[in-house]
């Protein structure tokens, strides 16, 4: 039993570096970087310019709904389901999360109506508070924050605004806010202004170490 709950955990933290660095790769792509692995805690991956500089850059999750840890239960279960239907029938199945439900998409499923109004960055903003507070304001100011976002489409330019909105009134210190969803799309930065008391901190050089 302790052997099978260990190699669980394993299985979960090698999944979550993978996704850690996937996102990495996404960003370094997007700024015509090159990304570059992290074995540590801190940070979750490096972004190389082509000076050689090696910028942090940590990786964050944010859900489209406010109790993450229930949507993700959820949004697993589903997804185990329809990989067992794909399994079963050979027809590619999709998932989606509705009202905190996990839900397999077949010919026959009902999605329910929606009732209140989606606003699919609602757990964005939780989520730059969580980085912005777990780390120091030397580590922060030197890294890039890179959202993983389990949403489905590109956010269009006002969600983008109002984050950069939100980001520059509570002061966020990151050096860049990037979203990346899991979909494959391109890499989306948040504009914001950094507060003129945090200064950007000098980039490590390559081969250094922190």
């Amino acid at each position: 039993m302790t052997i099978l709950l260990a190699n669980a955990m394993f299985q979960t933290m090698f999944r979550q570096k993978e996704l850690e660095q996937r996102c990495v790769e996404f960003v370094a792509r997007a700024r015509r970087c090159v990304a570059e692995d992290e074995t540590g805690d801190f940070p979750d991956g490096w972004i190389v310019e082509s000076s050689k500089a090696r910028i942090p850059a940590e990786v964050v999750s944010a859900f489209p709904e406010a109790d993450g840890s229930a949507w993700v239960r959820a949004w697993t279960t589903a997804r185990n389901q329809a990989v067992r239907v794909d399994q079963e029938t050979g027809v590619p199945t999709s998932w989606i999360v509705c009202g905190g439900v996990g839900m397999v998409l077949t010919p026959g499923t009902e999605i329910p109506l929606t009732t209140h109004p989606c606003d699919p960055i609602a757990g964005v903003f939780s989520a730059i508070d969580h980085k912005a507070k777990r780390y120091g304001l030397s580590e922060a100011s030197e890294a890039i924050l890179i959202i993983h976002h389990y949403w489905p489409f590109l956010l269009e330019q006002n969600y983008l605004e109002r984050l950069g909105d939100y980001a520059s009134r509570t002061a966020a210190p990151f050096r860049e806010i990037w979203i990346v969803n899991g979909y494959g799309d391109p890499a989306q930065q948040v504009s914001f202004t950094r507060p003129a008391n945090k200064p950007l901190q000098r980039t490590v050089a390559c081969g250094a170490r922190r």
